[in-house]
Formats: C-alpha cells, sequence, structure tokens
C-alpha cells in the first residue's frame, strides 16, 4: 500500500516537473518506482532517494497551499472594491480605475439607448443612470431640472421670461445650471434654436431653444447639456437628444 502511495507521488512529480530524476533506463514512472524498491539500489542510496522525494513533495504542497490562503486573502479584501461594470460604481467613490481612462468614470453614455427615460413634459429623453434634482435659482429667476452624473448635466429650464427670447440670447453670463454661466458663444443656428460655446468654468454647452408664443407675453424653453471638454466624444447621444428635441 505504501509502495503504490508512493508510486502515485513520484508520478505526478516527475510528469510535473517538480521532481527531476533520471529513472535510469526506464522510461515508464512505474517502472522506476519499481526499480527503485528493488535490490538494485543499495540500503542508504534508497533512504536518500525517498527522502529527497518526500521533500519534493512536501514543499510543493506546501507552495500549493500559500498560493491558494495567498489568492483567497485577496478575494475577501477586494470584496465591493472590484467592480466588471462601470456604470455599477457610485461617482466619487474611487479615485483610481485600473484598466481604464479617467473618463470610464462618467459610464458609458454612448451606449445606454436601451436604458432611457421619457421626461413627461418636456417631451425629451435622458439616461435612467442620471441622479435628478429640482431647484430655483433666484438670479434668473426660474425652476430647472437638472439630469447628472458626474461633470455632465442635462438642464431643462421649463419656463424663462420674455427675456429669453430677444436675439442675443444667451449672452455672456446667463445662467445655463445652478453652477455653470456662459462664458462666450462659439457657435449660433438661429433658425433651429440651437446655441453651443463655453461656459465660466470651462465646460462645454450645447443649448437648444423653442419659443412659446402663447399668453400675452414670448417666453422660451430651454433644454442644455453641459459636459467637460474631454466628454465630448462620450455625449453624441446625448447632443443628438438636445439638437432632436
Amino acid at each position: 500500500m505504501l509502495n503504490s502511495l508512493y508510486k502515485r507521488i513520484v508520478r505526478n512529480l516527475i510528469k510535473s516537473r517538480i521532481l527531476i530524476v533520471d529513472p535510469g533506463d526506464e522510461v515508464d514512472v512505474d517502472n522506476f518506482c519499481d526499480w527503485l524498491y528493488s535490490d538494485s539500489l543499495g540500503s542508504k542510496m534508497k533512504k536518500i532517494v525517498k527522502k529527497v522525494a518526500w521533500g519534493a513533495g512536501i514543499i510543493a504542497v506546501i507552495c500549493i497551499a500559500i498560493m491558494f490562503i495567498c489568492n483567497q486573502i485577496v478575494v475577501n479584501n477586494a470584496k465591493g472594491k472590484v467592480f466588471s461594470d462601470i456604470d455599477s460604481i457610485k461617482y466619487n467613490k474611487v479615485g483610481l480605475l485600473l484598466g481604464t481612462t479617467p473618463q470610464a468614470r462618467f459610464g458609458r453614455i454612448t451606449t445606454m439607448t436601451d436604458n432611457w427615460q421619457l421626461h413627461s413634459d418636456g417631451a425629451f429623453k435622458y439616461p435612467k443612470s442620471f441622479s435628478h434634482e429640482e431647484t430655483f435659482v433666484e438670479d434668473v429667476p426660474a425652476n430647472v431640472e437638472i439630469y447628472s452624473k458626474g461633470d455632465i448635466q442635462l438642464c431643462y429650464w421649463p419656463l424663462l421670461g420674455m427675456w429669453s427670447t430677444f436675439a442675443e440670447f444667451p449672452e455672456e453670463g446667463v445662467w445655463l445650471s445652478p453652477t455653470e454661466r456662459v462664458r462666450n458663444v462659439t457657435y449660433r443656428a438661429d433658425s433651429k434654436g440651437i446655441v453651443s460655446g463655453y461656459t465660466q468654468n470651462g465646460n462645454i454647452f450645447y443649448l437648444k431653444q423653442k419659443i412659446m408664443s402663447g399668453g400675452e407675453v414670448k417666453h422660451s424653453k430651454v433644454l442644455v447639456l453641459i459636459n467637460p471638454p474631454a466628454l465630448k466624444d462620450k455625449v453624441t447621444t446625448l447632443t443628438n437628444e438636445v439638437a432632436n428635441w
């Protein structure tokens, strides 16, 4: 029984190249073990070879056990810190995403076409993953709805006064969101109501305005997308949503 067990251990060690021995003229590992237990070797040599084989086996088992324990420690410590989906990571919960670009924390905006929500009143769509808040900006004064993720903002102004219907809207200093104001305009298509440019914080804005003629005076509603220049190519779908609004 001991001989059979020893044969298995030596066979596996030699096949896995953990134990490098020359079985003499024998090629088969079983024959080598039989040769090892035969009388062709001296008693002292047998003990030496057996000790080397058992020692190598024990070392191999210890190494495998250490690797398994270390792997388990890493897995346990990584729970809640390793993500397979970028969109599942909450913004500002991490400082570095290994294996991604700096913009990855904002999510895959251009591939979210199957996760959009239709606004009940504004007739535009926004990603469901965006957070939503509504606030009143006293300096305008008007209500604004903000849909945001990271540094990306989609702002909807449902009712702006007559001042917003003048030809130069939005001029420098006009509020686009509670945190962003116009610095300069770089593109204007008055026939489509589209204006784009830069904010005072250095971000890009892309705006569409609709003039409402109902009531005693004209007023307008505005949908504006604000994002860092580095994310220009990441928000193509949102830009098209504003343009087609």
